[in-house]
């Protein structure tokens, strides 16, 4: 019952949105209000099993995309690459949040889009799950064929413990700019 509830006021959140004639700057959580991750075990785009565990004592980037996607995936992949050309020692996971993405379809997707950073997937539950109650951002089914998956377009800055410290617009050239800075800072 509460995640459905904390669904339709994403969903209702998602609709209404509209972008602002000026940024909004980024959202940076400091220290005592960051919050860490569940853990999770999804597989990664070469079929390993990659685990929160394998994550802790770096800090990273995440993003949420899926390899059907023709809307925002593929530009949040280039902004991706972007933020990989600005910061080439940046480690950087793309959570793809369509159960039919197996490893095989999400390596094909890297190829096709010249990513060099770890891909993940697993059952809808699990990234689903992971995206809502873990990094705190909106995914659904959509109504719409040709936007079959809805989902949030941020980036999310990690530390190295695990904890989320920051969502970022991947479309506004400040925020990867900050983004930069602040994944440096950690």
């Amino acid at each position: 019952m509460r995640r459905s509830f904390a669904l339709a006021v994403c969903l209702s959140l998602l609709a209404s949105c509209r972008r602002p004639e000026t940024a909004s700057p980024p959202v940076l959580i400091e220290g005592a209000t960051a919050w860490t991750l569940p853990d999770f075990s999804l597989k990664d785009d070469a079929g390993r099993t990659v685990a929160k565990a394998d994550l802790l004592g770096k800090p990273w980037v995440a993003a949420f995309i899926y390899a059907s996607c023709g809307s925002q995936c593929p530009m949040m992949t280039a902004k991706m690459k972007a933020l990989r050309t600005m910061l080439p020692e940046a480690f950087l996971v793309s959570f793809s949040v369509d159960s039919a993405d197996t490893p095989e379809r999400l390596a094909a997707y890297k190829k096709t889009y010249g990513a060099d950073w770890m891909f993940l997937t697993g059952p809808q539950g699990a990234v689903r799950g992971l995206c809502m109650d873990g990094f705190k951002l909106a995914v659904a089914d959509g109504s719409d064929p040709k936007d079959p998956i809805i989902h949030s377009d941020k980036l999310v800055l990690v530390d190295r413990d695990a904890r989320v410290r920051g969502f970022f617009d991947p479309s506004e050239p400040s925020h990867l700019s900050a983004l930069a800075e602040a994944l440096k800072s950690l």
